[in-house]
């Protein structure tokens, strides 16, 4: 059977499925810390089980009706949190999952095949450091222009709420709570202005004075169209706009992956404005582009890369170099494909492996890519990833831009 630890996620095969029952979809998302307790929460509504395992980070949510991988992750996350909201009501026990588009396990069907995917989203860092110097035309030095104090501003409550945040969704709504504010102060709303027509204005007045097409895909007609549609109407209103039941369609339940994303971009956005309307001084001012990022991992990934994993439980090292410090088995991914630029500041690496439900594999805990023979980053799963009953088996690595002096570090289960 395929698991997390000790939890079941799935199985294609017949006597897996008699002995734990059917299961076509889940997913499996990491707690802060270890559970203290077994849990098991039963969704009376749409027939889900949501369980927990005491000593294990992993939270699984399972179904025996078959949906597509998108509509896993949203529906997925919203019983999981489902069951911790039970959890601390029945047991008293309070967890959060941190990061939840950033690290987990889903197994889904795809084309008659059951496929189980890890899925690890990496930081890369990038820090730009320049200084320069003034000089007059008879090449005296010219003493930088001492900047005014900043001035507080309501915006900078919700903008450093956002920052401290350790819950996704509660990041995101406090950023667009003082991007709102920020808008508003600039452009105020009319009398009777519908709210997105406002949002469109708003972002219109501002674009005459900060260019903000940068914030929109090259092939976006309208990069105004483009960002009220991506943070007010696909990320905004459905957070924010509480939906009394979860509809099978997954209409009312927003993926994590959406806010996280819509969560890079609205920052950078935000700061932009902000840096140019608000009397105040911004630490680092330097930063890579979205273009410039992309160009750079293509470069990367232009050479030869190699994906490997081990049963390995070793922790993690900033001086690893080899996928099994213990010296222990060593497999390599059958394919490996660059994805290219899945989003803006995001560029992917599928790795993929062909099994055979009948064998019976290890718990997989580290996850290598390497560029050549050098160790390029290493996927780490503390409970253990054990693909048995399944007919693929992959691993998909983003690598999200975080431009240091403008972003906090997204906290993952990877370094």
């Amino acid at each position: 059977m395929a698991s997390i630890g000790s939890i079941f996620l799935g199985s294609k095969s017949v006597a897996d499925a008699t002995l734990l029952g059917n299961v076509n979809s889940s997913i499996a998302f990491f707690l802060d810390i270890e559970s203290s307790i077994d849990y098991i929460y039963r969704d009376q509504e749409y027939g889900w089980v949501v369980e927990i395992k005491k000593s294990q980070q992993a939270i699984v949510a399972r179904s025996v009706d078959g949906y597509a991988k998108d509509d896993i992750l949203a529906i997925g996350f919203e019983l999981a949190q489902r069951a911790l909201d039970m959890l601390s009501i029945e047991k008293n026990v309070f967890r959060i999952i941190p990061g939840p588009a950033d690290s987990y396990v889903i197994l889904f069907e795809r084309e008659s095949e059951l496929v189980l995917q890890s899925v690890d989203v990496l930081n890369m860092p990038i820090k730009v450091s320049m200084e320069f110097s003034v000089y007059d035309k008879d090449g005296r030095h010219v003493p930088p222009r001492v900047l005014p104090p900043s001035v507080w501003s309501p915006q900078l409550r919700y903008y450093r709420l956002s920052q401290t945040s350790h819950d996704l969704y509660e990041s995101y709504k406090n950023l667009f709570l003082s991007f709102e504010s920020l808008l508003y102060s600039i452009c105020p709303r009319l009398k009777s202005e519908a709210e997105k027509k406002w949002f469109e204005r708003a972002l219109g007045v501002i674009d005459a004075k900060v260019n903000l097409q940068r914030f929109a895909p090259p092939n976006a007609i309208s990069c105004i169209s483009y960002i009220v549609d991506k943070q007010y109407v696909q990320t905004r209103c459905r957070l924010f706009h509480g939906k009394g039941e979860l509809p099978a369609t997954c209409g009312g339940t927003i993926s994590p992956k959406l806010v996280s994303e819509s969560i890079s971009s609205l920052l950078e956005i935000w700061r932009e404005i902000a840096k140019n309307y608000l009397p105040i001084n911004f630490k680092g001012e330097s930063i890579v582009t979205y273009g410039g990022f992309k160009m750079m991992m293509d470069k990367v990934f232009a050479k030869e890369v190699s994906v490997a994993y081990s049963e390995d439980s070793t922790l993690p090292s900033s001086n690893d170099t080899v996928v099994s410090p213990l010296g222990n088995l060593v497999f390599n991914f059958d394919n490996v494909e660059y994805l290219g630029e899945t989003s803006l500041g995001h560029v992917a690496l599928l790795a993929t492996q062909k099994m055979d439900i009948t064998s019976k594999y290890a718990s997989i805990h580290r996850t290598c890519t390497f560029i050549g023979d050098t160790l390029y980053s290493l996927g780490f799963n503390q409970d253990g990833i054990t693909p048995d009953g399944v007919d693929v088996f992959e691993n998909l690595q983003t690598f999200r831009l975080i431009n240091v002096d403008c972003q906090k570090m997204v906290c993952a289960n990877v370094i």
